[in-house]
Order: structure tokens, then sequence, then C-alpha cells
């Protein structure tokens, strides 16, 4: 036998031996025993938060009557043009197919997973919108009109986004728009060209 072999030997021996003493210490510990039931209470706790949490989307998204904007056109003279839907009710977006589903947030993987198993279907405004704008005005719209039914909504929506694309204002009260729309203060996607991408 080699010395390194030898010494390979004898590491994981010691290992082995530590190994076992670590499971016999938790074995006869009543606080570490403690210790890791909570913890695995503490994460069956958070994977039934998650699930719940994961319901209630696919809930919202299963009983929205989605009304859909253009939230991407890609636009190529070799190709046809390619055009992103999102709903400006429950902010389903089709955006999200196109990225690496390991690298989203979790109600983005859930909206992933969901839209690749759903078709996404609704009433076609065909406005181009930034989907976070789109949102805001239809829900100061269904705000001051609870009962507002879909096709009414639509025409104030329409409305009130060409006030705001045709009204030119200044800095501070594109600032003030913004806030007033829960929107961040440096917004800035207030045109239709915004969601073309070349």
């Amino acid at each position: 036998m080699s010395k390194f072999q030898k010494k390979l030997d004898d590491l994981e021996e010691q290992r082995k031996k530590i190994s076992k003493e670590i499971i016999e210490l938790v074995e006869t510990s009543e606080d570490v025993k403690k210790y890791l039931d909570l913890i695995e209470e503490r994460n069956g706790l958070y994977h039934e938060q998650i699930s719940l949490y994961k319901d209630d989307l696919i809930k919202n998204y299963n009983s929205c009557k989605h009304i859909l904007v253009y939230t991407r056109i890609r636009e190529r003279c070799w190709k046809p043009t390619y055009k992103d839907c999102g709903c400006i009710k429950c902010g389903l977006d089709s955006r999200i197919l196109s990225c690496n589903r390991e690298t989203l947030f979790l109600d983005e993987k859930i909206m992933y997973d969901y839209l690749k198993e759903h078709p996404f279907k609704g009433i076609e405004t065909e406005i181009s919108c930034d989907l976070f704008l789109a949102m805001a005005i239809y829900a100061k719209i269904k705000g001051a009109h609870p009962d507002i039914d879909d096709e009414t909504a639509i025409k104030y929506f329409e409305i009130s986004l060409e006030n705001i694309r045709n009204i030119s204002v200044n800095e501070e009260r594109k600032i003030s728009r913004a806030r007033r729309l829960s929107l961040s203060k440096n917004f800035k996607r207030w045109n239709a060209s915004d969601v073309h991408q070349g």
C-alpha cells in the first residue's frame, strides 16, 4: 500500500470516527434533538406557506378574465413581429417565458410554470404599454369604480393612458404622477415606444 493511500485511509477512518461521535452526541442530547425537531417543524411550516402562496396565485390567475396589453414588441425585418402580452388585472406577463427559470424569484417561477401549462387568452386591447403602468391605471379605475365591467374599464383605461401620453408635463409632475399611481418616483416608461425592442 502506498503512503498516499495509507494517508487517505487514515483520514477516512478519522472522519468516520468523528461522525460516529457526533451521531452518538445528537442521539443522547435532548437539547440537540429539540433543536433538530424545531428546525424540521419550521421547514415544514415554510413549505406549507409556499404551497398556500402558490395556490392563491394560481387561483387568482385561473379566476381572472384577462385584459391584455402588449408588454414587448420585437420587430425584425427577416422574422415576423413577436408580441408579448400582459394582463392589467392579475399581472400575468408572457415575457417571463423568455427567462431562465432557475434565475427567477418564487412568484416569477409560479407565473412561468403557470404560463407553460395554460394558454394565455383574454380581451386583447392592442395597446402597447408598460405592464406596471397599465396595472396602476387599472387599479385606480377599479378603486374609483369597483363594479365597473371589463369593456367600460378598457375604455376608461384607454382614455387615461392617452391623457398621460398626450399631456406633456415637467419632471416634477411626472414624479408626482408616478407617486399617485403607486409607481416608483423614477418610473420612466410612459410611452408606447417603451415596449418596442428592435
